[in-house]
């Protein structure tokens, strides 16, 4: 089990896959980070306990570009394609006082 925030790198195993469980402090928040190439797409989906708030975003300079966007959702599941070569992060947030418990899974194939 991942500890409660912070950024978790994704580390994938050799057919491309990486799965977790996290907890996610009350107030707090969870970030998987990693770098993707242009065209690589990741098959994700995560449940969680109770709601949290989801995105998928990355940075360019000081600007945070979000890919995604859920609010208040126990799971959900989709494919992302990367436009363009750079690190890309799947992160929750709890607006809850107390912990939520979630599982994501991720799966990438690597772009042509």
């Amino acid at each position: 089990m991942a500890g409660a925030g912070g950024v978790t790198p994704l580390r994938w195993d050799a057919q491309g896959r990486f799965a977790t469980t996290l907890v996610v402090a009350g107030g707090g928040h969870a970030e998987l980070c990693g770098r993707l190439g242009a065209g690589d797409a990741v098959a994700w989906r995560f449940d969680a306990d109770a709601p949290t708030d989801f995105d998928i975003h990355y940075h360019e300079g000081a600007a945070v570009r979000h890919a995604a966007r859920l609010w208040s959702s126990e799971g959900a599941a989709d494919r992302f394609v990367a436009p363009g070569a750079r690190t890309y992060c799947w992160m929750w947030r709890n607006p809850l006082p107390t912990p939520v418990t979630l599982s994501a899974a991720l799966e990438r194939r690597r772009g042509r």
